[in-house]
């Protein structure tokens, strides 16, 4: 297609019910990569990057939508928005290189319960939960936060500390990340350099989390603590033994 010099635009939303859209690259589109405001939605297979807001949005279809019975339902999380409280969980989760931040409440006062994830290299912060005129309710679990090279940013994670298991980054902090129980994190802990990480997809679609997995000797391999049930998979036959900090449990 040429280049029509004009500015690009956001692709139009899924309103309807009952979509299932998979194996689309969706890059620097003017706001959203994919928003989504229909129900009963699948999104597989999908890749966003480079875009103006959000890669992958749930959100009503017009503000006229005043009701939660006109919101999406079913096809995916969101973490938050509006001062509503919403329960969520997320696990076993990579987020890095982003604009913004990598996993961020948004404002939800609810239960949002996050374990094993891997933040890292995120312009505005790695995790930012909490401020001075909302609570919240957050659980944080076996978490990790990195930056591969100095950062002024530091994490904010008003919530839950579950077990002291959780390393996060504070830029005044020697080292800045670090575990209540005094756990650090250094580029040894893993097995390749983040700075240098991609994702890909094997032919089946799933994603290689190799990138991301810990070194063999790191200390934080079995340095968690059991995650809350209910989790989505089985956690007996995930954990080897006690949980790994990050997202990839080491085999």
């Amino acid at each position: 297609m040429q280049d029509s010099g004009q500015s690009p635009q956001p692709p139009p939303p899924i309103n309807g019910s009952y979509w299932h859209v998979a194996g689309l690259t969706v890059f620097k589109a003017a706001d959203n990569g994919i928003y989504v405001a229909g129900n009963h939605n699948v999104i597989e297979n999908c890749v966003t990057h480079g875009n103006r807001d959000t890669g992958l949005q749930l959100g009503r279809y017009a503000s006229t939508a005043s009701t939660q019975a006109d919101w999406p339902s079913d096809n995916g999380f969101k973490l938050g928005g509006e001062d509503i409280a919403v329960a969520h969980v997320v696990t076993r989760s990579v987020a890095f290189a982003n604009g913004k931040n990598g996993f961020t409440w948004n404002s939800n006062p609810g239960a949002i319960r996050l374990s094993n994830t891997l933040s890292f290299d995120n312009a505005d912060g790695n995790y930012r939960f909490g401020d001075n005129s909302t609570p919240t309710q957050a659980v944080f679990t076996n978490n990790v936060s990195f930056w591969t090279l100095s950062s002024t940013q530091s994490d904010k994670t008003v919530g839950d500390d579950a077990g002291g298991s959780n390393c996060f980054w504070s830029s005044s902090g020697t080292p800045a990340s670090k575990s209540a129980k005094g756990l650090t994190v250094s580029a040894a802990d893993f097995a390749a350099p983040l700075g240098k990480a991609t994702v890909t997809r094997a032919t089946d679609g799933t994603l290689d989390f190799s990138p991301f997995a810990l070194a063999p000797a790191s200390p934080l391999i079995n340095a968690g603590v059991m995650p809350a049930a209910p989790l989505p998979f089985d956690a007996a036959a995930y954990y080897r033994s006690m949980p790994d900090l990050g997202a990839v449990e080491a085999k």
